[in-house]
């Protein structure tokens, strides 16, 4: 086999690699309500932001929020005066 051929079947085969790995991150639609636990009330102005990244949402008057995540990655939900949360996104999640 000549160097050509194997850089090429090499570079075919990270290729093939790549497009097997983007398969798994697939993203997921994230939507739910942030509520006080104490009264089940609605909170507004609620960061949600997917852990070590600048991507994410606030939630609007009803509390509710939407943004699209990968399987898996940690949402994090902090406000003032609240204990910061961390939870897993995964499909068809309930928050």
């Amino acid at each position: 086999m000549n160097g050509s051929n194997f850089l090429k079947r090499t570079l075919l085969m990270v290729i093939g690699v790549m497009g097997v790995m983007s398969a798994y991150a697939q993203q997921i639609a994230v939507n739910g309500v942030v509520r006080d636990a104490a009264d089940n009330s609605p909170i507004p102005g609620v960061s949600v932001v997917i852990k070590s990244t600048t991507r994410g949402a606030v939630t609007n008057y009803d509390g509710e929020f939407q943004l699209s995540a990968n399987q898996g990655d940690v949402l994090v939900f902090s406000f003032i005066g609240y204990t910061t949360q961390e939870v897993a996104a995964a499909a068809n999640m309930q928050i």
